[in-house]
């Protein structure tokens, strides 16, 4: 063989060696990732079944019978929301940079889904702390913020997050934003009626059998009937009752505070 042909074979062999190098460096970080979200998958599980056994399953929790929110309960919302808050304002890092046009895309990208998985486990984890079931704290988020402060349910980032696309894609496809905005605002409608039905129920149903004021009975049962004839009615969506939105008035300026809009997909999203 020639001189100019062992160096050939030297450098080709080289290249081999490194590719080699690089699909294995590919793979490890692979089952790393893998591992890893294993990992936080079961950590989250955990930290819903505690909530559960604590707290019952979101369906069962039952608000006070009476019109009224308790300040004690509004003040538990707020707090869950507090000690939360660093690990939410994580994820909406990475929602902020992937939603923009700016670099750092491939890194957000790649902390998008941990971070996702340490939302819901914070969510959690907060819910435990300050005393409030998943219920009870999905229901104060819908009642306060679209309610109350009149946020649009079709806020968050301008792709899709949860759910899928009426184009096709799934969660990540970025459609036009009316397509975003409209399949978020049916996911959110969906989810936060499908929520609620079960929990006014509840609520009647305590309210009978204390023979509360039949007049807000009355309310219930409206209320019931309409979301039950609308898969995708807001609850209350003709109006909060005066003594919700009085109970809510004077926390408004700290669950304006409170509010993220880019978080608001995941809020309003899974369990």
């Amino acid at each position: 063989m020639t001189e100019s042909g062992k160096k050939w074979l030297i450098g080709c062999s080289a290249a081999v060696f490194l590719m080699v190098l690089v699909l294995a460096a590919i793979v490890w970080g692979g089952v790393v990732l893998f591992k890893k979200a294993a990992a936080e998958i079961e950590e989250l599980e955990d930290s819903s079944s505690a909530v559960t056994r604590q707290f019952g399953q979101a369906s069962e929790f039952t608000p006070d019978p009476g019109e009224a929110i308790p300040a004690g309960r509004i003040e538990a919302f707020l707090a869950a929301r507090e000690i939360m808050a660093p690990t939410r304002d994580e994820l909406v890092s990475s929602l902020a940079t992937l939603d923009g046009g700016e670099g750092g895309k491939i890194g957000a990208g790649i902390r998008l889904l941990p971070r996702i998985f340490g939302f819901y486990e914070a969510r959690n984890n907060a819910c435990l702390e300050a005393g409030i079931g998943l219920g009870e704290y999905r229901y104060l988020y819908l009642l306060s913020f679209y309610n109350f402060l009149e946020k649009p349910v079709s806020a968050g980032p301008g792709f899709t997050l949860t759910g899928g696309s009426s184009a096709g894609g799934g969660p990540g496809t970025r459609a036009s934003d009316f397509e975003v905005r409209e399949d978020r605002r049916e996911h959110v409608l969906s989810a936060s009626r499908n929520l609620a039905l079960p929990i006014l129920r509840n609520q009647l149903s305590a309210l009978e059998a204390a023979s509360g004021s039949e007049d807000w009975a009355g309310r219930l049962r409206q209320e019931i009937s309409n979301l039950e004839a609308d898969p995708y009615r807001l609850p209350w969506r003709d109006g909060l009752p005066d003594r919700i939105a009085q109970s809510l008035e004077p926390y408004r300026e700290r669950l304006e505070q409170s509010w993220n809009e880019l978080a608001n997909p995941l809020e309003a999203g899974p369990l």
